[in-house]
């Protein structure tokens, strides 16, 4: 019976690893199905990058005018933000003089 349960015990491990092998296949073939998608998504948006830059650096008349109408209509809801640093800064003009001259 050694010999018996030696081969089982054999066996038995050699088609646990297979199914590992297969487990793993089946994720790297997932996780790679996800990088070309990835990849596909980013040659997207560069294409899209250059289309605007281009636009952008030659503008036509008509892109001009779009463009230019949307950057005003952008910066006119825009409020500045208002400065306070030097208006909270101590001052020791202010302070009152504990020296008359």
């Amino acid at each position: 019976m050694g010999v018996t349960d030696r081969v089982w015990g054999a066996l038995t491990a050699i088609i646990k690893l297979e199914d590992k092998v297969n487990r793993k296949s089946e994720a790297m073939k997932s996780q790679q199905t996800k990088i070309e998608n990835l990849a596909e998504w980013v040659i997207r948006l560069e294409t899209q990058l250059d289309m605007l830059m281009q636009a952008l650096l030659v503008p036509s008349a008509t892109n001009k005018y779009f463009f230019s109408k949307s950057f005003a209509r952008a910066m006119s809801q825009t409020e500045p933000k208002p400065r306070v640093y030097r208006s909270t800064r101590n001052s020791s003009m202010n302070a009152p003089s504990l020296w008359k001259a």
